[in-house]
């Protein structure tokens, strides 16, 4: 992600967010952002390796604007105005959507638009507020959050599903190169490619005896799992890997770095697992 003095063109391009409203340029955006991670329940919102370009609070930027397209997909798929209403509530002035974040005292938090008047997006963001409702914003009725799932056990792993990974899928260019470099450069690929398979059959050894290691996340408009793979260091995850649920397995077709699977299952829940686990510099 770019960090110019604006929102970047790839954000504005890629993100209902900033399709649907003006955010400010960066400076301000980022202080709202800070703003928002001090009024939160407590939790890390960065994942700053060494000479990483990301921006402050990459987590949590991540997190609003996923969140926000998840909901403009359901408003969109709405069949009246009145779930409209329920996923984007909208007035003359003024709009709002739940974030699904909660205060420290346990109230949900609102991000606030108001109409906008210079910029082409249709509004533009002010701030965000709790459940008691500023008496400028009674035209409007509090929105529910973000949904991702109709089947709970789609969330839980079933260890009598074997997973079956597609190896030549996760070895090529693209994905190899989400290998940490460090073990990229100690192992030939043909190596590391039986150190995965050999880790694959650990994994699912240990998610038999604790399916709690199996995360969810939302990508591609479905429900995933991911799954440490432990390269090394047995207890020590360097990938996470994604599968979703076939007729007779798990199907597993690519693997993604630790913060690549943290910022997609995020948008669910803070997943509880300590092996997917931002780690500071």
């Amino acid at each position: 992600m770019e960090t110019t003095t604006e929102c970047s063109t790839n954000d504005r391009e890629r993100s209902a967010l900033y399709d649907f409203a003006y955010l400010g340029n960066e400076a301000v955006f980022r202080q709202k952002l800070e703003t928002l991670k001090d009024w939160a329940m407590p939790e890390e919102w960065d994942w700053l390796p060494p000479n990483s370009e990301e921006p402050q609070n990459a987590i949590l930027r991540n997190y609003i604007v996923n969140t926000f397209e998840r909901i403009k997909e359901e408003y969109d798929a709405a069949a009246t105005e009145e779930e409209r209403q329920r996923k984007i509530a909208t007035s003359d002035q003024h709009a709002c959507f739940n974030t699904g974040l909660f205060t420290r005292n346990f109230s949900p938090i609102f991000m606030y638009f108001e109409k906008n008047r210079f910029e082409p997006q249709e509004w533009y963001l002010k701030g965000f507020f709790n459940g008691s409702v500023p008496p400028y914003l009674k035209d409007l009725s509090l929105p529910e959050r973000a949904n991702y799932f109709t089947h709970p056990e789609d969330l839980i792993y079933d260890y009598h599903f074997p997973i079956r990974a597609n190896v030549d899928h996760i070895f090529n260019d693209e994905n190899y190169l989400r290998f940490p470099q460090h073990i990229r450069d100690k192992y030939s690929k043909n190596t590391l490619r039986n150190l995965f398979n050999g880790a694959v059959i650990e994994t699912e050894r240990k998610l038999a005896e604790n399916y709690k290691l199996a995360v969810p996340q939302y990508y591609q408009k479905i429900i995933q799992l991911l799954v440490p793979i432990d390269l090394e260091n047995v207890g020590k995850a360097d990938l996470a890997l994604a599968m979703f649920k076939a007729k007779d397995c798990y199907s597993a077709r690519t693997c993604l770095t630790l913060e690549m699977g943290y910022k997609n299952a995020r948008l669910i829940v803070k997943p509880e697992s300590t092996w997917l686990r931002p780690e500071q510099a």
